[in-house]
């Protein structure tokens, strides 16, 4: 597989076992795990006279690998410029498709039932919404949400989308507290909720050693459990938390010798969850991607 350097990910979670990158107009699907990876076709150019221009690149599939789709949203950051493009995966060109609704996406997208689902603000008014994109009718939607959580959903960068019980939710992604606020919408009934889990303050500052602002909340495995993981390598030390709702028991993993130990770099992470039935004894388990960022050090750079 090639050097990933220079390329970004892709707003997507690990979709089937793949990721997606690019950089400029490359795009490559891979499979990190056989180390294997395709190269799409670039994506389309950038109009003249176009600057600036912010891409959102995410995919999706319809329960087939076979069966997998692309989305390219760009908008310039100094003009009226807005186009959307769809690539089917296996085709030679990406397609532009038509959108009425005008939008800057602001979170991560979560693929759920041949949808594709991200939290945005409406242009110009930039209210908070949560826009969806059917990936067989390639159609977009709007999902405004209610008037008593406006003031709470702020997509901020503190807030993401995962998928809880099957559902679409919001929640925040990291806390001081120990405490996590998720605002669900049923797809079929098109209602809100909100839901609230609280871990015992001492017990979060005992598992996290005090650094608590430094753990990500990255979403749910199946039995309930919620994930939580550093955003830095300590000595070459890479540390996951998870937290059972129903028995309140809060355990630390630490998954270590991770990278070759440079005194004079910091590592930073981001990991992407995703969910892994495994069939030893119907366990539930969970597999964290992990992409790792080397940086100077603070007195390195002071130097």
């Amino acid at each position: 597989m090639p050097s990933l350097e220079g390329y970004r990910t892709s707003e997507s979670e690990s979709i089937l076992g793949l990721l997606c990158y690019s950089e400029g107009r490359n795009v490559l699907l891979c499979n990190p795990v056989l180390q294997k990876f395709i190269t799409l076709p670039e994506f389309p150019a950038v109009p003249l006279g176009c600057t600036e221009c912010r891409e959102y690149l995410c995919f999706g599939d319809l329960g087939d690998k076979k069966k997998m789709k692309l989305l390219l949203v760009r908008r310039s950051l100094h003009s009226k410029f807005q186009d959307y493009h769809i690539l089917p995966v296996g085709e030679e060109s990406w397609r532009a498709i038509g959108c009425k609704h005008r939008f800057l996406p602001a979170t991560k997208t979560l693929c759920n039932r041949g949808r594709l689902y991200f939290g945005a603000k409406s242009f110009p008014s930039m209210d908070c919404i949560l826009m969806s994109f059917d990936l067989r009718s390639e159609e977009f939607h709007r999902i405004d949400i209610p008037s008593e959580f406006a003031d709470e959903i702020v997509f901020d960068h503190m807030q993401e989308l995962y998928e809880y019980e099957g559902e679409i939710a919001i929640a925040d992604s990291f806390s001081n507290s120990g405490v996590i606020r998720m605002w669900i919408w049923n797809g079929i009934s098109g209602e809100w909720w909100k839901k609230q889990f609280e871990i015992p303050i001492i017990d979060w500052r005992r598992e996290t050693d005090g650094e608590i602002g430094q753990f990500y909340f990255y979403g749910f495995i199946r039995s309930g459990k919620l994930v939580f993981a550093s955003s830095w390598l300590v000595e070459r030390m890479f540390c996951v938390l998870h937290y059972d709702p129903f028995t309140k028991n809060l355990r630390k993993f630490k998954i270590e010798g991770m990278v070759g130990g440079d005194p004079a770099r910091r590592i930073l992470v981001f990991a992407k969850l995703n969910h892994v039935d495994s069939a030893y004894n119907g366990l539930h388990c969970f597999n964290l991607t992990i992409i790792i960022i080397s940086l100077p050090s603070v007195d390195s750079q002071e130097e």
